[in-house]
């Protein structure tokens, strides 16, 4: 759907309100775990740019790999 949508308006609008609900959903958990409301949403798009490249890579990662990228990530989420 994310290349369909670099040609077509209809999908455009459709992924970008898909990445705008879910980059506020995780705003919203940061702001929850005690982050200030620009740190909280600059992180966000941080951590859904991670998931997109993820989602979008061709390459999957051994077990070991993928969890010491995930313990990273989470790690960013700590105060």
């Amino acid at each position: 759907v994310r290349s369909w949508a670099t040609a077509d308006a209809a999908a455009r609008a459709a992924v970008l309100e898909v990445d705008r609900r879910r980059i506020g959903y995780i705003e919203t958990l940061l702001r929850h775990a005690g982050f200030p409301d620009n740190e909280a949403r600059g992180r966000a798009q941080i951590f859904y740019w991670a998931f997109i490249g993820y989602a979008l890579s061709e390459q999957t990662l051994p077990k070991a790999q993928q969890q010491a990228a995930i313990d990273e990530l989470l790690r960013m989420t700590k105060r």
